[in-house]
Protein backbone atom coordinates (compact mmCIF):
# COMPACT_ATOMS: atom_id res chain seq x y z
CA UNK A 1 0.00 0.00 0.00
CA UNK A 2 1.37 3.36 -0.72
CA UNK A 3 2.72 5.61 2.23
CA UNK A 4 0.38 8.42 1.52
CA UNK A 5 -2.85 6.08 1.90
CA UNK A 6 -1.41 3.90 5.04
CA UNK A 7 -0.58 7.37 6.63
CA UNK A 8 -4.91 8.02 5.42
CA UNK A 9 -6.26 5.11 6.99
CA UNK A 10 -4.14 5.40 10.30
CA UNK A 11 -5.50 8.93 10.41
CA UNK A 12 -8.66 7.15 9.47
CA UNK A 13 -8.41 4.96 12.44
CA UNK A 14 -7.37 7.35 15.06
CA UNK A 15 -10.18 9.38 14.50
CA UNK A 16 -12.57 6.28 15.00
CA UNK A 17 -10.77 5.52 17.85
CA UNK A 18 -11.54 8.87 19.57
CA UNK A 19 -15.00 8.34 18.55
CA UNK A 20 -15.24 5.19 20.23
CA UNK A 21 -13.95 6.63 23.86
CA UNK A 22 -16.63 9.34 23.24
CA UNK A 23 -18.89 6.53 22.72
CA UNK A 24 -17.95 4.27 25.85
CA UNK A 25 -18.07 7.51 28.00
CA UNK A 26 -21.67 7.76 26.44
CA UNK A 27 -22.30 4.18 27.35
CA UNK A 28 -21.11 4.22 30.80
CA UNK A 29 -22.97 7.15 31.37
CA UNK A 30 -26.27 5.57 29.63
CA UNK A 31 -25.35 2.95 32.09
CA UNK A 32 -25.53 4.83 35.65
CA UNK A 33 -28.78 6.41 34.57
CA UNK A 34 -29.81 2.96 33.99
CA UNK A 35 -29.10 1.91 36.92
CA UNK A 36 -30.74 5.10 38.96
CA UNK A 37 -33.90 4.34 36.60
CA UNK A 38 -33.26 6.70 33.73
CA UNK A 39 -33.72 5.57 30.20
CA UNK A 40 -31.28 3.42 28.06
CA UNK A 41 -30.67 4.35 24.60
CA UNK A 42 -31.96 1.72 21.88
CA UNK A 43 -29.01 -0.26 19.61
CA UNK A 44 -26.08 0.42 22.03
CA UNK A 45 -23.53 -2.43 21.92
CA UNK A 46 -22.37 -3.54 24.92
CA UNK A 47 -18.93 -1.90 26.05
CA UNK A 48 -15.61 -2.73 25.44
CA UNK A 49 -12.52 -1.21 26.32
CA UNK A 50 -10.01 1.16 24.10
CA UNK A 51 -7.82 -1.47 24.57
CA UNK A 52 -10.27 -3.44 23.02
CA UNK A 53 -11.11 -0.98 20.39
CA UNK A 54 -7.97 -0.64 19.46
CA UNK A 55 -7.18 -4.15 19.64
CA UNK A 56 -9.88 -5.06 17.25
CA UNK A 57 -9.10 -2.40 14.40
CA UNK A 58 -6.18 -3.13 14.17
CA UNK A 59 -7.03 -7.32 13.78
CA UNK A 60 -9.69 -6.18 11.43
CA UNK A 61 -7.57 -4.18 9.25
CA UNK A 62 -5.13 -6.90 8.77
CA UNK A 63 -7.73 -9.55 7.84
CA UNK A 64 -9.11 -7.13 4.67
CA UNK A 65 -5.81 -6.25 3.51
CA UNK A 66 -4.79 -10.37 3.37
CA UNK A 67 -7.86 -10.31 1.22
CA UNK A 68 -7.03 -7.23 -0.60
CA UNK A 69 -3.70 -8.87 -1.08
CA UNK A 70 -5.75 -11.73 -2.20
CA UNK A 71 -7.76 -10.03 -4.73
CA UNK A 72 -4.56 -8.21 -6.32
CA UNK A 73 -2.85 -11.68 -6.47
CA UNK A 74 -5.08 -13.13 -8.50
CA UNK A 75 -6.56 -9.99 -10.74
CA UNK A 76 -2.53 -10.38 -11.99
CA UNK A 77 -3.48 -14.18 -13.26
CA UNK A 78 -6.10 -13.01 -15.40
CA UNK A 79 -6.29 -11.93 -19.32
CA UNK A 80 -6.20 -8.51 -19.99
CA UNK A 81 -9.38 -6.50 -21.66
CA UNK A 82 -8.62 -4.33 -24.06
CA UNK A 83 -9.41 -0.94 -24.00
CA UNK A 84 -11.56 -1.58 -27.22
CA UNK A 85 -13.72 -5.05 -25.60
CA UNK A 86 -17.27 -4.94 -25.69
CA UNK A 87 -19.45 -4.67 -22.71
CA UNK A 88 -20.08 -7.96 -22.60
CA UNK A 89 -16.43 -9.12 -22.42
CA UNK A 90 -15.88 -6.54 -19.74
CA UNK A 91 -18.58 -8.21 -17.76
CA UNK A 92 -17.50 -12.09 -18.65
CA UNK A 93 -14.03 -10.76 -17.60
CA UNK A 94 -16.30 -9.93 -14.32
CA UNK A 95 -17.85 -13.03 -14.16
CA UNK A 96 -14.28 -14.94 -14.31
CA UNK A 97 -12.41 -13.39 -11.80
CA UNK A 98 -15.69 -13.59 -9.46
CA UNK A 99 -15.45 -17.19 -9.76
CA UNK A 100 -11.40 -17.49 -9.00
CA UNK A 101 -12.15 -15.26 -6.29
CA UNK A 102 -14.77 -17.59 -4.98
CA UNK A 103 -12.56 -20.97 -5.70
CA UNK A 104 -9.70 -19.43 -3.65
CA UNK A 105 -12.38 -18.56 -0.52
CA UNK A 106 -14.32 -21.68 -1.35
CA UNK A 107 -14.10 -22.29 2.60
CA UNK A 108 -14.95 -18.79 3.61
CA UNK A 109 -17.40 -17.98 6.52
CA UNK A 110 -19.34 -15.22 7.69
CA UNK A 111 -17.05 -13.45 10.30
CA UNK A 112 -13.78 -14.50 8.16
CA UNK A 113 -13.21 -10.53 7.71
CA UNK A 114 -16.02 -9.21 9.70
CA UNK A 115 -14.41 -10.92 13.16
CA UNK A 116 -15.98 -11.25 16.53
CA UNK A 117 -13.68 -8.24 18.01
CA UNK A 118 -14.84 -5.29 15.51
CA UNK A 119 -18.51 -6.67 15.47
CA UNK A 120 -19.29 -4.45 18.89
CA UNK A 121 -17.40 -1.55 17.71
CA UNK A 122 -19.17 -1.48 14.55
CA UNK A 123 -22.81 -2.24 15.30
CA UNK A 124 -22.14 0.76 18.27
CA UNK A 125 -21.10 3.36 15.67
CA UNK A 126 -23.72 2.57 13.66
CA UNK A 127 -26.45 2.58 16.53
CA UNK A 128 -25.18 5.69 17.54
CA UNK A 129 -25.25 7.68 14.20
CA UNK A 130 -28.29 6.07 12.91
CA UNK A 131 -30.78 5.57 15.83
CA UNK A 132 -33.38 8.34 17.43
CA UNK A 133 -34.21 11.80 15.62
CA UNK A 134 -31.20 12.79 14.73
CA UNK A 135 -30.22 9.02 12.89
CA UNK A 136 -33.73 9.28 11.28
CA UNK A 137 -33.11 10.97 8.00
CA UNK A 138 -29.89 8.85 7.45
CA UNK A 139 -30.95 5.46 8.29
CA UNK A 140 -34.16 6.14 5.90
CA UNK A 141 -31.74 6.98 3.17
CA UNK A 142 -30.25 3.35 3.81
CA UNK A 143 -33.15 1.91 3.81
CA UNK A 144 -34.40 3.11 0.42
CA UNK A 145 -31.44 1.64 -1.23
CA UNK A 146 -30.27 -1.44 1.24
CA UNK A 147 -32.35 -3.48 -1.24
CA UNK A 148 -34.39 -5.18 1.82
CA UNK A 149 -36.87 -7.99 0.47
CA UNK A 150 -35.33 -7.95 -2.96
CA UNK A 151 -31.82 -9.86 -2.31
CA UNK A 152 -30.09 -12.15 0.19
CA UNK A 153 -26.49 -11.59 1.06
CA UNK A 154 -24.01 -14.81 1.14
CA UNK A 155 -20.55 -15.36 1.72
CA UNK A 156 -18.56 -15.58 -1.45
CA UNK A 157 -22.23 -15.47 -3.71
CA UNK A 158 -21.88 -12.56 -6.69
CA UNK A 159 -24.31 -9.12 -5.49
CA UNK A 160 -27.19 -9.87 -7.85
CA UNK A 161 -26.39 -7.94 -11.25
CA UNK A 162 -30.24 -6.62 -11.35
CA UNK A 163 -30.16 -5.24 -7.91
CA UNK A 164 -28.49 -1.69 -7.53
CA UNK A 165 -25.88 -1.07 -4.64
CA UNK A 166 -26.78 0.85 -1.84
CA UNK A 167 -25.27 3.80 -0.90
CA UNK A 168 -23.55 4.24 2.61
CA UNK A 169 -24.20 7.94 4.46
CA UNK A 170 -20.50 9.87 4.34
CA UNK A 171 -21.19 10.34 8.45
CA UNK A 172 -21.25 6.59 8.67
CA UNK A 173 -18.73 5.93 6.84
CA UNK A 174 -16.17 7.97 8.14
CA UNK A 175 -16.93 6.53 11.86
CA UNK A 176 -16.40 3.04 10.23
CA UNK A 177 -12.77 1.24 10.17
CA UNK A 178 -11.37 2.18 6.60
CA UNK A 179 -10.98 -0.08 3.77
CA UNK A 180 -8.75 -0.72 1.07
CA UNK A 181 -9.46 0.39 -2.30
CA UNK A 182 -10.49 -3.56 -2.82
CA UNK A 183 -13.80 -3.12 -0.32
CA UNK A 184 -16.77 -1.13 0.03
CA UNK A 185 -19.39 -1.35 3.10
CA UNK A 186 -22.44 -2.01 1.59
CA UNK A 187 -26.37 -2.84 3.18
CA UNK A 188 -28.49 -5.44 1.73
CA UNK A 189 -31.56 -5.08 3.92
CA UNK A 190 -30.42 -4.75 7.77
CA UNK A 191 -27.28 -6.54 6.94
CA UNK A 192 -24.00 -5.00 6.48
CA UNK A 193 -21.67 -6.54 3.57
CA UNK A 194 -18.33 -6.12 2.30
CA UNK A 195 -18.47 -5.91 -1.55
CA UNK A 196 -15.61 -6.59 -3.63
CA UNK A 197 -16.54 -4.34 -6.43
CA UNK A 198 -14.21 -5.53 -9.36
CA UNK A 199 -15.70 -8.87 -8.93
CA UNK A 200 -18.95 -7.59 -7.32
CA UNK A 201 -18.53 -10.60 -4.53
CA UNK A 202 -20.04 -10.78 -1.30
CA UNK A 203 -16.74 -10.92 1.01
CA UNK A 204 -18.15 -10.91 4.19
CA UNK A 205 -21.79 -10.27 5.86
CA UNK A 206 -22.35 -9.04 9.48
CA UNK A 207 -26.26 -9.35 10.18
CA UNK A 208 -28.51 -6.94 11.45
CA UNK A 209 -26.84 -3.86 11.57
CA UNK A 210 -29.12 -1.63 10.85
CA UNK A 211 -31.50 -0.54 13.75
CA UNK A 212 -35.31 -1.07 13.12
Amino acid sequence: MPKSSRTSHLAHDRRLIVAALTGLLATGFAACAARNGGPQPANVAAPTSAADDRQAVLLFRRKVEDYAALHRRLARSMPTVSAQASPADVHAQELAFEKLIASERRSSNAGDLFIVEIQPLIRRVAGELLSGQAGAPLLDTIKEESTEGRASARVNARYPDSVPLSSVPAQLLAALPALPEELEYRFVGRDLILLDTKARLVADVMPLVLPR
